[in-house]
């Protein structure tokens, strides 16, 4: 990976012959998914807004014209079975019929983070059979590649409980209905890469003892504290029995990441073990929540990033992939990554674009331990990283204004001088550090404006600031002082 000069993508094969046709790219999106809504929250993040964006955004730039429009399929009982208990199935067939609105919401309390309406039964099944109608028709050679655009989402469903947002567990259904139920179709190994911002726990469980599959989940974790919690995104969750280093969690120390972060992911642990699993066919549980300004994730992934992300798969598995809509809150950046994507499964061609930061320290930190743990599964991940490229690094740091109800974190990235403009990106978070928020554009231009107050930290947080410049090689200690103090004194 380029980090400092253009990625070199395999996106600029489309001036080929084989490109003068478009692939065949399946698309299933069906309105009826959007009768499942919250009852008691009418400004719910998981709302149906979600899949209504995407479809516009397809339909208004003319790519859906170019792709193979599939009608949904409610998914059959008999193939949620395939990761489901009969008890989770019933509930989630019935809840729907004859229980009032109150009852629904008094159900959807006694589990994590869910909830139910008269449509939830409905989209439920279209949800996980949409997913399993692409995927058959690509494992059979009918479509390259697909997206089902879908909801309610599915990575965090278990076994026996519906969980963060999700009812069925979508991808890991498909997987197994392909694994199980269609293995005359020849796909005998499937990498599942889940790049939503939360951990993937629902589906990391469906094959923790599994070498068919090969689970990849980049992932906030905060020690455990960030949704859906606990060490299960932990790095050392690889697998067991038979499975044993076929479960990798990339989990990141903080939020921020940004699209150097993910490739530098990419480039250093899962494309060298992709490259090995040799898969057959690739499921992406395609979260956009990690993108710039989604206000459950904290990160700051653009379109352009994750059209790269995909691109750098598009070598596997002979092109067959199959994105399934996970998470992903911000409208305007969902809309935009997903069409990115879809751009790349049609062999379009993307601006080529610097990226202009090195990933974070933590980034390189976390990659290490990661390709520590994987490396007596896969000796290609053995090799020490060369200190010249970890060394290629942007500090975190967090600034606390003790005046504000906020907590404000700031990237230091390619600091000029004590005194000069840097390229930053701000994230609010709330006091919660497992529930962040984002900025909005009008808050942002406030500080810019100095119409809100920058307030400077106070003297003990200063001299902790201080000792990261200094410790991190940014600034002298005489020049990150003067930088603070400076900085306090002048709209942002």
């Amino acid at each position: 990976m380029e980090l400092n000069g253009e990625i070199e993508s395999s996106l600029s094969r489309t001036n080929d012959a084989a490109a003068e046709k478009d692939p065949r790219v399946g698309l299933i999106y069906d309105a009826r998914m959007c009768g499942h809504h919250a009852l008691d929250d009418d400004d719910h993040p998981e709302s149906p807004a979600r899949i209504r964006v995407i479809w516009e955004i397809l339909n208004s730039s003319g790519i859906a014209n170019r792709c193979v429009i599939l009608d949904a399929k409610d998914a059959e009982d008999n193939q949620l079975a395939l990761v489901h208990t009969k008890n989770h199935i019933n509930l989630i067939k019935n809840i729907s019929s004859g229980n009032s609105d109150s009852k629904l919401i008094r159900i959807a309390a006694q589990y994590n983070s869910v909830y139910f309406n008269q449509g939830s039964s409905e989209a439920a099944y279209l949800a996980a059979g949409s997913v399993i109608e692409v995927a058959e028709k690509v494992a059979k050679g009918e479509l390259d590649s697909g997206f089902a655009i879908v909801r309610p989402p599915g990575h965090h469903a278990e076994e026996s409980r519906p969980m963060g947002f999700c009812l069925y567990s979508n991808v890991a259904v498909a997987t197994r209905f392909l694994l199980n139920e269609r293995s005359e179709l020849g796909i005998g190994k499937i990498l599942i890469v889940d790049w939503d911002v939360h951990h993937g726990n629902g589906t990391q469980n469906t094959f923790y003892n599994d070498p068919r599959v090969l689970f990849f989940s980049v992932h906030r974790y905060n020690n455990g504290d960030f949704y859906p919690g606990g060490n299960g995104g932990s790095h050392i969750m690889t697998g067991k029995g038979e499975g044993a280093g076929y479960n990798i969690n990339v989990p990141w120390e903080n939020g921020g990441c940004r699209d150097a972060d993910y490739l530098a992911v990419w480039d250093h642990v899962l494309i060298p073990v992709a490259k090995q699993f040799n898969p057959d066919l690739i499921f992406i549980s395609a979260g956009f929540d990690a993108a710039v300004g989604d206000p459950l994730g904290g990160c700051s992934v653009t379109p352009y990033g994750y059209s790269v992300m995909l691109d750098k798969l598009m070598g596997f598995a002979g092109g067959k992939i199959v994105m399934a809509l996970e998470g992903g809150y911000d409208l305007n950046s969902l809309a935009k990554s997903a069409k990115a994507c879809v751009e790349v499964l049609l062999h379009d061609k993307p601006v080529i674009r610097s990226l202009n930061v090195y990933p974070f320290e933590s980034t390189w930190r976390v990659i290490q331990m990661v390709r520590k743990e994987l490396s007596k599964y896969w000796p290609i991940l053995a090799a020490e990283l060369p200190e010249q490229l970890i060394s290629q690094a942007s500090p975190f740091v967090g600034l606390i204004f003790p005046n504000c109800s906020r907590i404000f974190r700031v990237h230091l990235s390619n600091i000029v001088s004590a005194l000069n403009l840097f390229a930053i990106s701000i994230f609010i978070e709330s006091y919660f550090l497992t529930n962040p928020l984002m900025c909005t554009v009008s808050d942002v231009d406030s500080f810019v404006s100095g119409k809100y107050r920058v307030n400077p930290p106070c003297k003990e947080y200063a001299n902790t600031l201080v000792k990261g410049l200094v410790q991190g090689k940014q600034l002298s200690e005489e020049e990150a002082s003067a930088y603070i103090k400076e900085a306090s004194t002048k709209p942002l």
